[in-house]
């Protein structure tokens, strides 16, 4: 890994990227970075939000169903953007060249997403949201699978999807199927 970082640029990214990589790497630092990465995993958040419409309706709990249902809609939103521009940008991974998917995290994306959508629903869960998905966006550049740019630009891109999300709640939520 060292000779891979040696060879990097001096761009603050890389710069950025380098520190991390070099003066902060602890092991029980890789556990908990390793752990709060899954928050942003796409899989955990589809599942999540199909639970919760499932859940909701089985339970009768309109709320967490209505949850549900605007993180999926926020899913398949940001997700189509998250696709497009890593295929637009194609940019490689910080550790790994060949995987030229680098450029915008998807992780930070989702979390972005979720604290978003669901903080502002539950606004008292709108600050440990935002720190679990401030935590997982770290974890992407700790973990050396992206570059600071690319989770920045996942926060983003995950909290703009939201706030549309929040704002078209009405017309989302009237949609049956």
């Amino acid at each position: 890994m060292l000779l891979l970082v040696s060879s990097f640029g001096s761009s603050p990214d890389e710069r950025i990227f380098l520190h991390v990589q070099e003066h902060w790497r602890r092991p029980a630092l890789d556990t908990v970075f390793q752990t709060v990465n899954h928050f942003g995993d796409s899989r955990w958040v589809l599942l999540g939000s199909l639970a919760m419409i499932g859940g909701g309706t089985a339970l009768d709990r309109p709320a967490i169903r209505e949850d549900g249902t605007l993180l999926l809609a926020g899913f398949v939103a940001a997700g189509g953007a998250v696709y497009t521009i890593k295929r637009l940008v194609d940019r490689p991974r910080p550790l790994d060249p060949e995987d030229r998917t680098s450029m915008v995290s998807g992780h930070a994306t989702f979390a972005a997403l979720t604290a978003t959508v669901l903080g502002g629903r539950h606004p008292r869960w709108r600050v440990p949201l935002s720190v679990l998905a401030g935590a997982t966006a770290l974890a992407r550049v700790y973990l050396g699978r992206h570059y600071p740019s690319d989770v920045i630009a996942g926060v983003v891109l995950g909290y703009a999807v939201g706030r549309l999300v929040l704002w078209q709640s009405p017309t989302i939520l009237s949609i049956r199927f």
